[in-house]
């Protein structure tokens, strides 16, 4: 027999917003407790965790995932830039589509109000039988590797449209206040260490 699920309200609907969603959701929800069958939730719109379908980049922009790149070039070296072209965003996840920046904490706190909150308010006193929230590997998108451009011309799955002309850089993960952050736990000057997060075999290299 079926000892437990793994479900989540639809995806085909108007994800965490369709009334007659959480209604089915809530049905389901109420039949496995009746019949004593384990439930887990899955807390996205597929892989990665963290955007609550695009819902939490929906009027706030600024809460884009973002990298620091290393240009190559010794004039404009490190570059602030949308972590979605050559990342997980574009060629790895199911949808082609702008993620949500998890070291951020403002993004984070609206990812968990948007969805969980949705999932308190809708289930009510039916999550009490829910046991756990599956994450999905949430990511730092903090690579760029070879993306296969056949996937951006298939309008099933492209919701934000790359630019093609965007370059492929060595990246690492970033949010605005990092630098800030870093000062106040290291008493250091991040801005000037960037070198020391893409190489190096220097004690301080190692430090940072």
């Amino acid at each position: 027999g079926c000892g437990g699920i793994v479900t989540n309200v639809s995806w085909r609907d108007d994800y965490l917003r369709s009334p007659p969603a959480w209604q089915r959701l809530r049905e389901v929800v109420a039949y496995c407790r009746t019949q004593g069958i384990r439930v887990w939730l899955y807390d996205e719109n597929t892989f990665p965790s963290g955007g609550a379908g695009g819902r939490v980049l929906d009027g706030h922009p600024e809460f884009e995932a973002q990298c620091l790149a290393d240009t190559g070039n010794p004039s404009d070296r490190f570059r602030v830039m949308p972590a979605f072209e050559h990342t997980p965003a574009a060629n790895m996840g199911h949808y082609v589509r702008r993620c949500a920046n998890i070291m951020d904490d403002r993004a984070m706190s609206r990812f968990v109000d948007v969805t969980y909150g949705a999932y308190a308010r809708e289930l009510g006193e039916l999550l009490t039988h829910v046991e756990a929230f599956f994450t999905d590997e949430p990511s730092l998108l903090a690579f760029h590797s070879k993306t296969d451009p056949a996937r951006f011309h298939n309008s099933d799955i492209v919701i934000d449209k790359p630019d093609p002309a965007a370059p492929c850089l060595p990246c690492v993960p970033w949010v605005n206040d990092l630098p800030a952050r870093y000062q106040e736990r290291h008493g250091q000057d991040l801005m000037s260490c960037l070198p020391s997060l893409f190489g190096g075999d220097t004690a301080m290299d190692r430090e940072v």
